[in-house]
């Protein structure tokens, strides 16, 4: 709509919006305008770096889709927020799950332990990066052979989106 037509609909005396305008003298002047939003734009408590993280949330919303991939799972941004796809291989790795376990199938200790490495990694995955330094950590990321049984791990693309996981199939039990 151009901004001529948008002005001739509006009618001050019924919006809270300001009419705008110029200021009379030299002072800058700032309008913050109330937002009746329906929705929150951002869920904060998803965001596992956030300090209102919400971890039993997190929980909640796993259970509520039992026959999801884990490797997708971590890659909800509505659970994990933050989490990608490197972050998403190390902690599945270091929980030894499988990524194309089911959700539903994955013991409840298995569970618990994954969602805190989730935000537990993800702190370390930016001081890494930060320091320059965030490849040497890695134990699957990019590896030919698994750090834990000297196996082959094995490169694959897995799940809804085919994104690129690393496993080692002696280690990450697969649940299903």
């Amino acid at each position: 709509m151009a901004l001529t037509k948008y002005r001739a609909k509006r009618n001050f005396n019924e919006s809270p919006e300001p009419e705008g305008g110029k200021p009379n003298d030299d002072k800058l002047r700032f309008v913050v305008q109330k937002h009746h939003a329906s929705h929150l734009h951002y869920d904060w408590s998803a965001d596992v770096m956030n300090d209102e993280w919400d971890k039993k949330s997190a929980k909640k919303k796993l259970k509520q889709i039992p026959d999801k991939l884990i490797c997708d799972a971590l890659l909800e941004q509505e659970i994990f927020a933050g989490v990608g796809n490197i972050i998403k291989n190390e902690i599945l790795y270091r929980v030894k799950i499988h990524p194309e376990s089911l959700v539903g199938k994955i013991p409840t200790t298995k569970i618990n332990k994954l969602i805190d490495e989730a935000r537990k990694y993800s702190f370390q995955f930016l001081d890494w990066k930060r320091d320059y330094e965030l490849k040497k950590h890695w134990l699957v990321y990019t590896k030919k052979t698994c750090l834990r049984c000297d196996f082959p791990i094995i490169r694959k693309q897995t799940g809804v989106k085919k994104r690129r996981s690393f496993i080692c199939a002696n280690c990450q039990i697969l649940y299903q």
